[in-house]
């Protein structure tokens, strides 16, 4: 049957009566092609697929696989694989990468779990990798005390990874919940323990290890010089080459739990604090220092609950810049769309001049559903390239909760998506082509299982990934493990 652009009268009754197919829609009277059900041509005028927000497409009653609509909320197709919305331009090289990661589901390259593990040791709480190693916490490990915690490192073999040392605090105690933090560059490593006692209950403190061929020894323990009880010196922590930097995000100096966040620099075997960095603009519960990430001559930090824009708890960061030795503030970041409880800064990566900041709590695809935000620097000034959403992001996944980049490269957890049972978990991978960003995979465990938490750390380097699931049950309720991926 055969529809002509000005058949529209005629077609709108043959709907109701049954439609003849196979049909041919165009101006100029050609048959259909012998191969389709439906063949549309035109030369002047496109086929209009659907368009709606996000909230409608996922409204949508028993999608048919294949079903294709347009998303309106970040201007892209999508298509139902039976299970999920996906974007089409992750898959198709004409709209992005190619998605090197594989298509999703992607299978992972190795899973691991400590050799001694038990149940409530939350193994992979933390994660980090750089190179051929990785380091795993285990706040909640008992080696020592209840709770005096751990840390594993792993080694890569080929596309293998096994555990090479276990590391605990030469004055571990009770409840120091020494690797709630982690973080790896080349052959040094620092741990967080935010609960330990040195400088007032639960001031905190971090520890440096240091590789020498298949060992790892205890190089320093610090503390900050101003350490007071509660302050949580050590939830977080980051290295990058001779410079790590440590977030104290309940520390007082401008008001009860304003926050802060120490720098220290080695000089040979010697690490010397640099600087303490607060906000300008720090005020009372803003909890500067919840998270933080530094590569080179820049740092960011967020404050979670930063209230701004007359919105509470919206959440903002901050990137310091290192100029002549010295550290100072240099942009405060926050959402272009800054939203009430979004926990912009729950999560904050940088590296080169690229920086993404986590927001869990953020609503676009639902309460909770969360958001990520990259920025990019241009010589003095920091601006927001993208917002990062899931494909099939939904209420209460946290999508956000942790970040990591690399390059062109960017892993997003989302620790309570439900995408193979309750609270799972899954991670998204993002890659950039010239300016743009798109979503290129999702990582799911293949065991995944409810209340995981696959997802609540992740990293990435090079051309591997690192997903922890702290509350997986291989080895007891909540012994934990960690997955590795690998991009093809």
């Amino acid at each position: 049957m055969m529809i002509t652009a000005c058949s529209y009268l005629t077609l709108h009754g043959q709907i109701h009566n049954n439609l003849q197919l196979p049909l041919s829609v165009n101006s100029n009277g050609a048959a259909p092609n012998s191969s389709a059900i439906v063949d549309v041509s035109a030369t002047d005028k496109g086929l209009l697929i659907p368009r709606m927000s996000t909230a409608q497409r996922n409204n949508i009653n028993n999608p048919a696989r294949g079903l294709m609509v347009y998303v309106t909320n970040d201007d892209q197709f999508y298509y139902y694989d039976g299970s999920n919305w996906l974007p089409i331009a992750s898959q198709t090289a004409s709209s992005g990468p190619t998605g090197s990661w594989g298509l999703q589901p992607v299978t992972e390259n190795a899973k691991v779990v400590a050799n001694d593990d038990a149940a409530g040791d939350n193994f992979g709480f933390s994660v980090s990798v750089s190179g051929d190693y990785a380091v795993i916490g285990a706040p909640n490990d008992d080696d020592t005390a209840s709770n005096s915690g751990s840390a594993y490192i792993f080694r890569r073999v080929g596309n293998s990874w096994v555990q090479e040392a276990k590391l605990t605090a030469s004055d571990a105690a009770s409840d120091d919940d020494f690797g709630t933090s982690v973080s790896i560059s080349g052959d040094y490593a620092i741990i967080g323990a935010p609960d330990n006692d040195d400088g007032g209950f639960n001031s905190g403190s971090a520890y440096i290890f240091k590789r020498s061929g298949p060992s790892w020894t205890q190089e320093a323990k610090l503390t900050a010089q101003d350490a007071a009880a509660n302050d949580q010196f050590g939830f977080s922590v980051a290295i990058s080459g001779d410079d790590v930097i440590i977030g104290s995000y309940l520390d007082d100096d401008d008001g009860n739990g304003s926050g802060s966040a120490y720098i220290y620099s080695r000089n040979n075997s010697i690490w010397v604090l640099q600087s303490k960095l607060t906000a300008n603009d720090a005020t009372i519960g803003d909890a500067f220092g919840y998270s933080v990430s530094i590569s080179g001559n820049y740092a960011a930090i967020g404050s979670v609950i930063d209230d701004h824009s007359n919105l509470i708890d919206a959440g903002s960061a901050y990137i310091f810049r290192r100029s002549n030795g010295t550290w100072s503030q240099h942009r405060k970041l926050i959402a272009n769309d800054p939203d009430q409880s979004a926990l912009f800064g729950i999560s904050v990566s940088i590296s080169g001049t690229t920086a993404v900041i986590g927001a869990s709590a953020d609503d676009d695809n639902g309460s909770g559903s969360g958001s990520a935000y990259v920025y990019l620097r241009s010589g003095n000034s920091w601006s927001q390239q993208a917002k990062l959403l899931a494909s099939d992001g939904a209420l209460s996944d946290q999508f956000g909760v942790s970040v990591a980049i690399d390059g062109a490269y960017i892993t997003v957890g989302a620790s309570f998506d439900d995408f193979s049972a309750i609270n799972a978990g899954s991670v998204y991978i993002y890659e950039r082509a010239g300016s743009t960003w798109f979503q290129t995979a999702k990582l799911t465990a293949q065991d995944g299982a409810a209340s995981d938490n696959f997802g609540r750390s992740v990293g990435i380097s090079g051309s591997w990934s690192i997903v922890g699931a702290y509350r997986d049950d291989d080895g007891g309720t909540d012994s934990g493990s960690t997955y590795f991926y690998k991009r093809q």
